[in-house]
């Protein structure tokens, strides 16, 4: 019997031989084309527009803003699948394009910016977590966030509260509802809301600021109460996550939020003093919790912020406090001298208290070595 001779592969079978190019292979070109043709349009459109804006009506401005995040939201549906690059871009402008459809709609009902920021940031927030959910894009969640902050703006300037102390009470809710990410962005925010001061000192906005209870004599109790639960925020999450950058922003979060409020109290450098011994009580609290996570951290951080402290910052603040204890604001120094001695106090306990732990440590090891000598040699014995 002759044994079969199989047929020699032809060109196109050979492994050697490239695979022809595709259509769809050619489709992200061309789509990128069409792509960069439509945004040279839209912005030819743009300048024709700003050009006569102040002769448009703000009706056809409001509904040309409106349709133009309409057509964005349709035609990134209609490239979903064929260039589903494009249509997520495009996705994600169209939802962020809500907030300042929400506020152009506020303003050409003749409605104060208060109102105009809240409809605003909250109808960002609903469009963007939407959008998130259908297109499966987690960058819009810090969009949804950031029109938060913004609703949140709005709400404490219509409701006379400050906007750092509902931001922190968001942070809280972000929180518990399990959404640690987002709760620790927002805890962020709050945390920085005292920095707003700053612009009403440097006469930026300081009328806003004031309605949105970001400076004046309301951060004597918002700037410590906003500090308070954004730091815990940070801690309870550098706590399940084990992160060391959260902790130390948690720790700072905490000694900053009572020098925050006493800054509104009296608007002058030397409130800040008090910043030494607030840092060694939190060092001090957070050594008191046992954590094989935390203690690592806090005793790197002691021996730095102890050295600093203890041998530069309190002997400054001792001869200011002595040369300024005539001051009318006698009160305010105080305070301060009591913080600062208070966390003296705190590292020389605490110091005691582990030096004859670690005193105590040998003499229980041996103990220990010797209890379990005897019991091995009685073993033996028997």
């Amino acid at each position: 019997m002759k044994p079969s001779v199989l047929p020699a592969p032809s060109p196109e079978d050979s492994p050697l031989t490239p695979p022809p190019q595709s259509a769809r292979a050619q489709a992200p070109a061309a789509a990128w084309l069409a792509t960069a043709g439509t945004l040279l349009v839209l912005v030819a459109a743009g300048v024709l527009v700003v050009g006569n804006w102040t002769h448009i009506a703000p009706a056809y401005k409001l509904g040309g803003l409106i349709a133009f995040d309409g057509i964005v939201l349709a035609v990134a549906n209609l490239l979903r699948r064929s260039s589903p690059v494009v249509s997520r871009s495009l996705a994600h402008l169209g939802a962020t394009m809500a907030v300042p459809a929400g506020v152009a709609f506020v303003a050409s009902a003749h409605g104060k910016w208060p109102m105009a920021i809240t409809v605003g940031g909250f109808l960002g927030v609903v469009t963007c977590v939407a959008q998130s959910k259908r297109w499966m894009a987690p960058k819009l969640i810090p969009a949804a966030e950031g029109a938060g902050v913004l609703g949140l703006a709005g709400v404490a300037a219509l409701t006379h509260s400050p906007v750092g102390v509902l931001v922190a009470v968001a942070s809280v809710g972000l929180l518990a509802a399990r959404r640690q990410a987002s709760a620790v962005r927002m805890a962020g925010v709050a945390a920085a809301g005292p920095l707003l001061s700053v612009l009403a000192a440097c006469d930026i906005g300081p009328g806003t600021m004031v309605r949105l209870g970001a400076a004046g004599s309301v951060l004597h109790w918002a700037a410590p109460l906003a500090g308070l639960l954004a730091g815990s925020v940070l801690l309870v999450v550098a706590q399940r996550r084990r992160s060391m950058e959260l902790a130390i922003a948690g720790l700072l979060t905490l000694a900053t939020a009572l020098p925050a409020g006493m800054a509104g109290l009296h608007d002058s450098g030397w409130m800040w003093m008090c910043m030494p011994g607030l840092v060694l009580l939190s060092i001090v609290a957070m050594r008191s919790l046992r954590d094989a996570f935390w203690t690592p951290i806090v005793t790197r951080l002691g021996l730095v912020a102890e050295g600093v402290v203890l041998l530069g910052g309190f002997p400054a603040i001792a001869g200011l406090v002595a040369s300024n204890w005539a001051d009318p604001h006698v009160g305010t120094w105080a305070i301060v001298a009591a913080t600062n001695l208070a966390g003296a106090a705190a590292v020389a306990i605490t110091r005691k208290r582990t030096n004859a732990q670690r005193t105590a440590m040998p003499t229980a090891t041996t103990a220990t070595t010797a209890t379990t000598a005897t019991t091995a040699t009685t073993a033996t014995t028997a």
